[in-house]
């Protein structure tokens, strides 16, 4: 996820924009204004069910733009329960 969003960020100058993680995969596999693909819509991270990111623990990737040129990728971590002590942060870019 963080070099698929870093290389997104390269081309478009900034990160798309998004409300929900599987607006966020959408635009990394094609929908955006170049109608570039950097992510495979049947990458195996990618749920089929939902279309959303999933983290290695199977638990969608929660994400929280902080503005257009940074983000925080948050993983619910081995518990798979969002907001909780053992969750993985990772801010991209810079605020």
């Amino acid at each position: 996820a963080r070099q698929t969003l870093a290389l997104y960020r390269e081309r478009f100058t900034a990160y798309p924009a998004f409300e929900t993680n599987a607006q966020l995969v959408n635009a990394l596999a094609g929908a955006n204004s170049h109608r570039i693909a950097l992510l495979p819509r049947d990458a195996s991270a990618v749920s089929p069910a939902t279309g959303e990111l999933l983290d290695r623990w199977g638990t969608p990737y929660e994400f929280h733009a902080i503005s257009r040129d940074a983000l925080e990728l948050r993983s619910a971590g081995p518990d798979r329960t969002i907001r909780t002590p053992d969750d993985l942060t990772l801010p991209l870019g810079s605020p």
